[in-house]
């Protein structure tokens, strides 16, 4: 394994223990290596820890995740945790809103509202139990533009707000107004179709609200940048960190990890929910560490989701 890198020789073997001395490497974190690793333990051979102060990167594994999350007190209510506002949903995906309210509740949100087209409401109501409803003007079974007056007016009142996933290019009129007029001072977390609208407005840099979170795939990274996935796959260093010089310009750093390069000890070798986190986190923890310990998580549960499910069959 090349362990600056990740890349592997064609005929390396898969390891049930990998042992490594003083520190991890980028390519135990890195696939294709990362997935021949198997179980990671860093030895101790007494390597002084200042040799390694100037280094730039870090590892996000669960001691630093358990250190960011504050206790949950025993006292605490639904109020104590955050409110989530999901903007979500189409006529073509039911199912959107409903994952992503699940993801919401599972990472400890106190309070989470779907608002979804008028059109689905009644399929969401059936199926979802604990969230609250805010119904919005449709057409064809897409948000229309006059769907960002009730979205602003009720913002305010929440601590995040995921827009994005199911809404089909057909929202792009409601995206435009929320470029154009913003969102006010909650955290703003934009995925899946949102960022698929952002990458056909030209410059769309240039207009995104200076509080937002940014999760694309790969897929959605390569519509957003214009380079091919592959691409993407071969570069995310690089291209993380062009981002990040574009966040400063722009003084929106806190929003793409701050001044560290952190890598993820995760295993995405399944799809996982990662645009929703604690909606209160993000206040208590700060930027950067809301970012890092999301995606952690969103990391720890695509692994759990291989385990289970994607080996059947072998």
């Amino acid at each position: 394994m090349n362990y600056d890198t990740g890349e592997i020789d064609p005929l390396a073997l898969p390891a049930d223990i990998s042992v490594t001395f003083a520190y991890p490497k980028i390519g135990h974190a890195r696939f294709p290596g990362a997935g021949l690793c198997g179980e990671l333990i860093v030895a101790d051979i007494g390597t002084d820890p200042q040799l390694a102060q100037a280094l730039e990167r870090e590892l996000v594994d669960p001691a630093l995740v358990r250190s960011l999350l504050p206790a949950r007190p025993r006292d605490a209510h639904k109020g104590t945790f955050g409110q989530v506002l999901i903007v979500s949903g189409s006529t073509l995906y039911t199912g959107a809103p409903i994952s992503r309210r699940e993801a919401a509740y599972r990472s400890g949100a106190g309070l989470v509202t779907l608002a979804m087209p008028q059109s689905i409401h009644a399929i969401m109501a059936s199926k979802i139990n604990e969230a609250t409803f805010l119904p919005l003007p449709d057409q064809a079974g897409a948000l229309t533009a006059s769907a960002f007056d009730q979205v602003r007016d009720a913002i305010m009142s929440y601590t995040a707000t995921l827009i994005g996933p199911g809404l089909t290019i057909g929202a792009r009129p409601f995206i435009e107004r929320l470029l154009t007029q913003g969102v006010g001072h909650s955290a703003l977390v934009l995925d899946a179709d949102a960022l698929n609208i952002l990458a056909q407005i030209d410059q769309w840099w240039s207009r995104v609200p200076s509080s937002a979170i940014l999760t694309p795939h790969p897929g959605e990274m390569a519509r957003l940048t214009k380079l091919s996935a592959k691409e993407i796959e071969a570069n995310r260093e690089r291209i993380g960190s062009s981002m990040r010089a574009l966040g400063a310009r722009r003084r929106t750093e806190r929003r793409v990890h701050g001044d560290r390069r952190a890598g993820r000890a995760i295993d995405p070798a399944a799809f996982c929910e990662s645009g929703v986190s604690d909606g209160g986190q993000r206040r208590r923890i700060g930027w950067n560490n809301c970012c890092l310990a999301c995606a952690r998580l969103a990391g720890l549960r695509g692994g759990v989701v291989w385990r289970v499910s994607a080996r059947r069959g072998r």
